[in-house]
């Protein structure tokens, strides 16, 4: 009976701090609008190689970080039950036909670009331009 019981608190626990550090990674991101530039690292508390920030959404994919070749953390377009995008922050480009940036660990920057309130929603859409950073054409 203890050991039952210790197994679910265990789980219950291991599920509270995932969900905590999903949090931790989008309010840090959220947060972090008002400086010029920084540093992707300096906005993730879990080890990464390079993040994939997609400016085209068809998969829905918002923000993918890898490790060693494996994803470690994914983000997705926050929706409403009827499919309308939520306010949330969002990347961007100067450039045209760009599926993606590539960034890595150590040089990877991004930068507010603009800040847009939502005509159907209470909130603000950010929109954020990657820096030192690989465009990856469509």
């Amino acid at each position: 009976m203890n050991k039952n019981i210790l197994c679910i608190l265990s789980l219950l626990i291991t599920v509270i701090i995932f969900f905590i550090f999903e949090k931790n990674v989008i309010s840090k991101i959220s947060f972090n609008y008002n400086k010029k530039e920084f540093l992707i690292s300096d906005i993730t508390n879990f080890n990464w190689d390079y993040v994939k920030l997609y400016i085209i959404n068809s998969d829905f994919q918002k923000i993918v970080f890898y490790y060693k070749g494996k994803i470690v953390f994914e983000e997705l377009i926050e929706l409403d039950g009827e499919g309308n995008v939520l306010p949330q922050y969002l990347f961007d480009s100067d450039l045209e036909n760009i599926e993606y940036y590539e960034c890595d660990y150590k040089n990877g920057k991004m930068q507010l670009l603009k800040k847009e309130k939502s005509h159907f929603f209470d909130g603000y859409f950010y929109y954020y331009k990657p820096i030192n950073c690989r465009p990856k054409l469509l």
